[in-house]
């Protein structure tokens, strides 16, 4: 009885320990700012274990029933889900820009044989085929007043085995001007004012999210990812060369070093998540009580 008396009153401890710590903010603060410091004052070899386990399998135990994923797209209306009409009502201008000046003045150029594959399949081939012969087409008939005679002689059929020759020539030099353009002003310019409208366009304008057999497509992807070894042994081999290139450089540093914090604002970085930290764990707490998920954990620790 003694023994059973003594756990009680321990669970009954962690119960009130729990429950005071939860709902102090300078405490969970606190703790919060112990993580951080744990996290920051470590070297990225502390930090990045050798190995890692990783495996997929978890995946396939994710399900969303067909009629819940059907209803919530069909109730996700983008005008009423956001309380801003598009991107630019959202930040500020100097935001908007400082975005606007990253992406314009980073330099991704695809290589020309890549933009070659993608522009000779035949679909994308076929909509260029189709679009000049219309262009010369109509061009013809503004200018040559017996373009109904050529018409009628094959003038179109005549247009087809020409563009049939031309295309090639024309795809290659469109892949040459698209490797080049992200390098030049103009295609920066270009990149820049394609964001802006974006930004500055609202959400219905940019299209909406239809649900067509969602369900049937998920569950193809997420039984083929949580089967599929070779995606495994790629997540793996990323991470062990993602790791190998940091730590060939920077293994002695620490977490504050390498991302170039001083202490100062380390420091500001630390409490200003600590602080958000602890009144979003209060605001959760509100509605649904933790003391019993944190004094379980405790109770692990402890026992």
């Amino acid at each position: 009885m003694g023994f059973w008396k003594r756990l009680f009153s321990s669970k009954k401890e962690y119960k009130s320990a729990a429950k005071k710590w939860i709902e102090d903010t300078e405490k969970v603060q606190k703790s919060v700012r112990r993580i951080l410091d744990f996290l920051f004052d470590s070297t990225l070899k502390e930090l990045l274990p050798e190995k890692i386990s990783l495996s997929l399998e978890p995946i396939s135990g994710i399900r969303i029933p067909e009629e819940k994923i059907r209803n919530i797209f069909q109730g996700l209306d983008i005008q009423t889900l956001v309380p801003f009409d598009s991107v630019s009502d959202a930040m500020s201008l100097e935001t908007q820009e400082a975005i606007l000046e990253l992406a314009a003045r980073t330099v991704a150029a695809p290589s020309k044989i890549f933009l070659m594959k993608i522009l000779n399949q035949a679909e994308v081939q076929s909509m260029f085929a189709d679009g000049l012969e219309k262009i010369l087409i109509e061009f013809n008939k503004k200018l040559n007043p017996l373009a109904g005679v050529f018409q009628a002689a094959g003038f179109e059929k005549q247009i087809s085995g020409f563009l049939s020759a031309l295309l090639p020539g024309f795809t290659e030099r469109m892949a040459e001007i698209l490797h080049s353009s992200s390098e030049s002003e103009a295609g920066k310019m270009l990149i820049r004012n394609t964001l802006k409208i974006l930004f500055q366009s609202g959400f219905s304008e940019i299209g909406y999210i239809q649900a067509s057999d969602l369900r049937k497509h998920l569950e193809k992807l997420r039984d083929a990812v949580s089967r599929d070894p070779l995606l495994e042994k790629s997540l793996e081999k990323f991470y062990e060369n993602f790791r190998d290139s940091i730590l060939n450089e920077y293994r002695a540093e620490t977490l504050k070093e390498f991302l170039g914090y001083s202490e100062k604002e380390y420091i500001h970085f630390r409490d200003a998540i600590s602080k958000n930290t602890a009144e979003n764990i209060l605001a959760i707490h509100k509605q649904k009580p933790l003391t019993e998920l944190v004094s379980g954990l405790l109770e692990d620790v402890l026992e």
